[in-house]
């Protein structure tokens, strides 16, 4: 019975609910229509790391994530936006494009995503292109001047055992006796120093070839076909039953509002 009463209630304000459904729907179409469009796109990133022997442990796997971790943090910060904004030439600060640019390491993989929202749909791809760019350029900077540092820390290092290995050749080949044998002892322990030092600038200059921890570019972003906000038929579908809600709430409060004057009248007709 109530269920029919109900049913009633609609039949009788259909135009009510069909109206404000309208009404509400054609707004949200409208006000979506005037809203400025925001494109999203996005770059993927992959951190490779080499080894020596050519094979990966499981710790270097692990050390990897860790990398991607620290890279999507320095990728949106403003060593390199700065950077972006430039090459770009956009007009705008640090400040602006920082709210509209992320980057996440992808977990249980080596993948980082950039992702990137702009009013224009080239605009978006193109910034989110340039930071990966101008990150990966920086990282390799980084890297050649690690290495390089680091060569010409062990050049001096292997010039300064040299000279102490002639010194103590030339000591050796004219000493006699105990002090003989001491030098020579002193001689090969430098020698050894050498000969170990020699391997680790070996690996050093492999490492610089290799660029042990490399950062490539897997999916370069695309522009987008459609925007990601605002979506007008999405927005009128739930305006419109915003509206159909509405509605149904005011013809529900009407009918008992009535039901509640109709009832007290009633109680005094029976009594009369």
């Amino acid at each position: 019975m109530e269920i029919a009463h109900y049913l009633a209630i609609l039949r009788h304000r259909l135009w009510l609910i069909f109206l404000c459904s309208l009404l509400a729907g054609v707004s949200a179409y409208g006000v979506s229509r005037k809203i400025v469009p925001s494109y999203d796109a996005g770059a993927t990133l992959l951190v490779r790391q080499s080894s020596p022997d050519g094979e990966l442990s499981y710790d270097n796997l692990l050390a990897v994530q860790q990398m991607g971790q620290t890279y999507s943090r320095i990728l949106v910060q403003q060593p390199v936006l700065s950077v972006v904004l430039s090459n770009l030439h956009l007009d705008e600060d640090i400040a602006g494009i920082s709210e509209r640019v992320r980057a996440d390491a992808m977990p249980n993989t080596s993948l980082i995503k950039i992702g990137v929202r702009d009013r224009s749909a080239q605009g978006a791809a193109a910034i989110a292109n340039e930071i990966a760019n101008v990150f990966i350029q920086q990282h390799r900077e980084r890297e050649m001047q690690y290495y390089a540092n680091m060569r010409q820390t062990m050049e001096t290092q292997l010039a300064r055992l040299d000279e102490n290995i002639r010194r103590l050749q030339t000591q050796v080949n004219v000493s006699e006796g105990p002090g003989r044998i001491e030098l020579a002892q002193e001689l090969a322990a430098q020698q050894e120093n050498r000969s170990a030092l020699s391997s680790v600038t070996a690996q050093t200059q492999l490492g610089e070839a290799r660029l042990s921890n490399e950062v490539i570019v897997v999916e370069p972003a695309q522009p987008p076909d459609r925007p990601t906000t605002p979506r007008p038929i999405l927005n009128t579908i739930v305006g419109a039953f915003a509206g159909f809600a509405i509605a149904l709430a005011i013809a529900l409060m009407a009918e008992f509002s009535r039901r509640g004057r109709t009832s007290p009248e009633l109680g005094l007709r029976s009594e009369a």
